[in-house]
């Protein structure tokens, strides 16, 4: 059965769940019209039947992993069969449905290979269009999955399968983002967490991983091994996405609030109570004046985001387990905006200080 399919409506209007599905008929139709237009639909999508459902599912779910692989396949099966005839495009149309079911079932079982699922680094949607074949890191994998086993047709796998596939791929998006961690501690000199054992040993597999000899040999099993070692390292919840790891690349490049943040005081632990009390009496101050409460609502959140790095003396966990307690789901807009307005928030703390 269609999942969500459309619903009887009392008002007679065709209401289907998404905007894609649409269907006019023209007041003159008669059963028998219906009927036969019904037997010549189902005549004519019959060697594609069975998948209906499939890409009805998919259709009103996107997904970009199974998008990929279909627009691939239909390219590859297009090109072998160069034929005009109707019923031979659909021949092609089927030919790709089976193939990517294959590749998907080989996916959803944990038994593809990472050279399967890239398809050698020509998916985009998985590679950001990068050579280096690496798993972009814009693409969600939890949510990405999430809508897969959601799919009658993939929901009899057993999660271990899957839960190997998706440890494969947060591996393979690792290096970037280690490498980003690697020069926010150079940046802001967290020589304690550059020099952490454990840091270390995911540093050296990530520059493993610059290396398609090394990542071609990875199996999903392997994979899970690692990245169980890792995600602890790393101190991030199982089944965590890596995005509160793009704090790192926000971070990297706020060093105006960074240096303004020390000029002040506000680093340390009583860099904190400081900066809450010198920012208590600038919300004060501007009480009585027209101001831009979007920059100050922003400051005193781009300083919670911040504030886990300006501690050189903390450990590499203490810095993992600051930055995965931050809630970043609503994204990192606060930096940026603290970012852009540098030159108001020093005006108005210079105000503050005068006035104290």
């Amino acid at each position: 059965m269609v999942e969500q399919a459309p619903l009887p409506s009392i008002t007679r209007e065709f209401t289907p769940p998404s905007r894609a599905v649409k269907l006019q008929l023209s007041k003159t139709a008669t059963l028998t019209v219906l009927n036969s237009l019904a037997d010549k639909v189902k005549e004519f999508v019959q060697p594609i039947a069975q998948y209906i459902d499939l890409l009805v599912y998919f259709k009103l779910h996107p997904n970009k992993i199974f998008n990929a692989y279909f627009q691939k396949e239909l390219e590859l099966q297009s090109c072998e069969d160069q034929k005009e005839e109707e019923h031979v495009r659909l021949h092609v149309l089927k030919n790709a449905i089976e193939h990517t079911v294959a590749l998907m079932e080989r996916i959803m079982e944990g038994a593809a290979t990472y050279g399967e699922i890239v398809a050698g680094g020509e998916l985009s949607v998985l590679t950001g269009g990068s050579q280096k074949c690496f798993v972009d890191v814009s693409f969600d994998v939890e949510e990405e999955f999430q809508n897969l086993v959601m799919c009658s047709q993939f929901r009899s796998y057993s999660t271990g399968g899957i839960h190997r596939i998706k440890c494969l791929l947060k591996l393979l998006q690792l290096p970037h983002y280690v490498e980003t961690i690697n020069c926010v501690c150079r940046q802001y000199h967290l020589n304690k967490c550059q020099d952490d054992a454990d840091f270390k040993k995911v540093l050296e597999f990530a520059l493993k991983l610059q290396k398609e000899e090394e990542r071609a040999h990875i199996t999903p099993t392997d994979a899970e091994i690692k990245w169980g070692e890792f995600e602890k390292i790393l101190c991030l919840q199982e089944g965590a996405s890596l995005k509160c790891l793009d704090l790192f690349s926000k971070v990297a490049d706020s060093v105006d609030f960074y240096h303004f943040l020390e000029e002040k005081h506000f680093t340390g632990q009583k860099g904190e109570l400081l900066f809450r009390q010198q920012y208590d009496l600038v919300t004060a101050q501007l009480q009585h004046e027209e101001y831009n409460e979007n920059v100050l609502n922003h400051l005193y959140t781009a300083f919670k985001f911040i504030s886990p790095f300006t501690d050189p003396e903390q450990t590499f966990s203490c810095l993992m387990k600051a930055v995965t307690s931050l809630d970043t789901r609503e994204g990192l807009a606060q930096l940026d905006t603290v970012k852009k307005n540098m030159h108001l928030i020093r005006l108005w703390f210079s105000r503050a200080e005068v006035s104290n």
